[in-house]
This record gives C-alpha cells, sequence and structure tokens, in this order.
C-alpha cells in the first residue's frame, strides 16, 4: 500500500459508518412505508420496494469495497517488522490520532519523532514498490 491509500484509511472508516446508518434509516423506511400504506396499488408498491432494494444492494457494495480497502491496510500493518512502526501507522492511520496525540501514546513528547520516523518508512516502502 502507498502513504496515499493509507491516508484515506480513516475517512473510509468514518464513510463505512455513515453509510451502514444510511442502510439503517432506509430499513426503517421501508418498514414504515409497507405498513402505512398497504392498500396502495401492488404495483407502486412493486416499484418502490423495487427502488428501494436497488438503493440498498448499492449501498451494501459500497460498504464492502470500503472495508476491503481497511481490511488490506490491516493486512498490510502485520507485515511491518518493526513494533514501533506498527503502532505509528496503526494510531495516525487507522485510529485517525493527531501526531502529538501518537508521539504520547509510544512515550515520546515530541509529534516530529513519529512523523519523521513515518516519513522515512514510507520513503523506503515506496523504494520498494
Amino acid at each position: 500500500m502507498t502513504e496515499r491509500e493509507w491516508r484515506e484509511l480513516p475517512h473510509l472508516q468514518r464513510e463505512v459508518k455513515l453509510l451502514q446508518g444510511q442502510l439503517e434509516r432506509l430499513r426503517r423506511a421501508q418498514e414504515r412505508w409497507t405498513m402505512r400504506r398497504p392498500r396502495e396499488g401492488e404495483f407502486v408498491q412493486e416499484e418502490i420496494g423495487t427502488e428501494m432494494r436497488e438503493l440498498e444492494r448499492r449501498l451494501q457494495a459500497t460498504v464492502r469495497e470500503y472495508l476491503m480497502r481497511v481490511e488490506e491496510g490491516y493486512a498490510f500493518l502485520g507485515e511491518v517488522e518493526d513494533s514501533q512502526m506498527r503502532q505509528i501507522l496503526n494510531l495516525r492511520y487507522l485510529e485517525g490520532m493527531s501526531w502529538q496525540r501518537v508521539a504520547f501514546a509510544i512515550g515520546e513528547y515530541d509529534e516530529q519523532y513519529p512523523r519523521k520516523k513515518c516519513r522515512r518508512f514510507w520513503v523506503k516502502e515506496e523504494g520498494r514498490i
């Protein structure tokens, strides 16, 4: 994975939560719509139900795609040999912490330490690709 892909991971995780919320609201709307309109014409109910199912299917496909990308990040993280580097990557890109919070979490007090270590890691990684 590249640094750019890693930078997207916190945003993807937030987007997955957002999409899951949308799916839940869509399911509730489907239930409410079905309960409120039992006498509507069969054709209208089928058409709207089909549209809602299609929207739900597309949202689920998007969530699956994003989760696969996040899983790729975790798989990549497992391949990193340096324990401290794994912690930095996890805290910064998967947990979405600031550099200052990452530094404190790994026992440092200057956010430049994890930032520089991460920069060196990405330069080295990009040289391998």
